[in-house]
């Protein structure tokens, strides 16, 4: 055995490292900063529309 497997705790703080590094909130979905980053305004009020932000 190499180890031992991560707990749910764990597993949700890496997300939640992993969401924020990427530039989404904690639902998994890319902020709106991340978007107009990347050029993708139109993205941006789609997703707000669906979501009803």
């Amino acid at each position: 055995c190499k180890g031992k497997a991560p707990t749910k705790e764990d597993v949700e703080k890496m997300k939640a490292e992993y969401y924020k590094t990427v530039g989404w909130d904690e639902k998994g979905v890319p902020t709106s900063e991340t978007l107009k980053k990347l050029g993708l305004e139109d993205v941006d009020k789609v997703l707000k529309k669906k979501l009803k932000m």
